[in-house]
């Protein structure tokens, strides 16, 4: 009789403690919530600081002050004329001259010095040299500044060095002349199969490729 007894304390006993560890489990979990939610808080207040500093580099590319050449490269395009850019060169107190090249090709040539706008034998300095065709089509235009060895070139069509288009295409864009590029721009696949790889290094825009000379990223 005292067994059993003594049996059913054990079991009782045994059972009290099972609860109790099932309380106490119970507890934990319970305490798991709040470190979530913290973890949750903290994430969110990493993530806070990269939206701000991505909008704060957004303002900074948007307060680019460009100069009367680089504001004349980005207005002329494909659709500009031989003589809105003599006027528009006028209206900024630049310098120009105007030759015709071996191919019936015309060639307006602008700057802020009249020695700079020379097409031979010309002083150094900045320039802007615009390209059109014997019908007076524009063919491209390349922007020269003084101190960068690289150069911005928004080619349409024509002869330029590795570029002999009859007709915008494939190669039409915007790109960084780099003599110093090693040939790792891109490649040229011309009519009769041969491919060339050049220094021509393509871009999205007229901006990138000013923002690239003007600040060497």
């Amino acid at each position: 009789m005292k067994k059993k007894v003594l049996i059913a304390c054990l079991l009782s006993t045994a059972l009290s403690a099972s609860l109790l560890f099932g309380c106490r489990s119970g507890s934990v979990t319970e305490t798991q919530e709040p470190a979530t939610t913290k973890a949750v808080a903290e994430t969110e207040k990493v993530t806070e600081p990269a939206t701000e500093f991505t909008a704060t580099e957004t303002e900074v590319k948007n307060t680019i002050t460009y100069d009367k050449l680089q504001t004349l490269f980005l207005t002329i395009d494909e659709s500009t004329k031989l003589s809105d850019v003599e006027s528009l060169a006028e209206q900024s107190d630049l310098f120009y001259t105007e030759e015709t090249y071996s191919g019936n090709q015309t060639c307006i040539q602008v700057a802020y010095t009249e020695g700079a706008s020379l097409q031979k034998y010309s002083d150094s300095g900045d320039y802007l040299k615009v390209i059109y065709d014997e019908y007076m089509s524009f063919e491209y235009m390349q922007y020269c500044k003084e101190t960068s060895a690289q150069s911005a070139l928004y080619y349409q069509y024509g002869d330029f060095f590795d570029f002999s288009e009859d007709e915008p295409g494939e190669y039409s864009g915007c790109y960084i002349v780099d003599p110093f590029g090693k040939n790792e721009g891109i490649t040229i696949t011309y009519t009769n199969g041969n491919t060339k790889k050049t220094n021509y290094f393509l871009h999205d825009s007229k901006e990138a490729l000013l923002s690239k000379i003007m600040f060497k990223n």
